[in-house]
């Protein structure tokens, strides 16, 4: 992409590059989401089915008698049903259908041989590439976003994102993490990804580098080891554990750098 490319997709928080700043970081040639957005709309297409069926659950009427394994009783009123779910499960459907058709034309296809959201979904997974590089992808990443944040309200689960340790070793950003359910190791800024094997070599190789052990940040503080530990457990002390190699914490060089040069500047 050109130095004034933009992501397309309208939410997409990254904006054009700035000088010799990278990001947005693109996926490929031609592709029109950053690396970023293309990584969320890939994860966001695939767990659609996930949330039907958690919309599914919530519907009413005799699910949760029957899931429980209890038959209603005769004369006892239904659960009323969940009409928003419903027509949020028919909305999911009719989109999901409307993106296959526009694939399947323009590309003269074959659609998928059945109307279930998990087919449509997989088959449009398998057309994404050819979809990052079309002028609608945007509009895509839009649709998809809003029908898994709607369906996530209307079933009263939210998709969490728990941050991990070290930077980013693509990019550097502090934005590595993993979704509730997830197999796999992301950045959010831009859209990497790693197994648990790559994750733990990720992690080793940023302990070895650039960390020091309690004992030696205590030292280099000109402090006792229970001081740093005091300052550690401090909330108003920027000072992160980032892991720990050889059964001994690790904590960021720099970060203990910054805390020496405060206090050679308070003194």
């Amino acid at each position: 992409m050109s130095a004034a490319a933009r992501c397309f997709d309208p939410q997409c928080t990254d904006g054009p590059p700035e000088g010799d700043e990278p990001r947005p970081r693109w996926t490929d040639d031609g592709d029109l989401l950053c690396r970023r957005c293309a990584t969320l709309l890939e994860q966001r297409l695939a767990e659609l089915p996930a949330r039907r069926d958690a919309l599914r659950a919530v519907l009413g009427g005799l699910q949760g008698a029957v899931s429980a394994g209890n038959k209603p009783t005769k004369g006892t009123p239904p659960v009323p049903l969940n009409i928003a779910a419903h027509d949020h499960l028919t909305l999911m459907q009719a989109t999901v259908v409307s993106w296959v058709l526009m694939v399947a034309e323009e590309r003269d296809l074959r659609g998928p041989d059945r109307n279930d959201l998990t087919v449509l979904t997989g088959w449009l997974l398998h057309q994404l590439p050819w979809l990052l590089a079309h002028p609608a992808v945007g509009d895509l990443a839009d649709e998809v976003r809003d029908l898994s944040r709607v369906a996530d309200g209307l079933a009263q689960t939210r998709e969490q994102w728990h941050r991990l340790e070290p930077a980013c070793p693509d990019c550097d950003a502090y934005e590595l993490g993993r979704w509730d359910g997830g197999d796999v190791v992301g950045c959010r800024s831009c859209g990497c990804q790693w197994d648990d094997a790559e994750y733990a070599d990720i992690v080793t190789a940023a302990l070895r580098v650039g960390c020091v052990t309690a004992q030696e940040a205590a030292l280099i503080l000109g402090v006792t080891y229970g001081t740093f530990r005091n300052m550690v457990a401090d909330p108003d002390v920027r000072l992160r554990k980032v892991g720990t190699l050889d059964g001994k914490a690790q904590y960021a060089a720099a970060e203990v750098a910054a805390l020496v040069q405060a206090k050679e500047a308070a003194a």
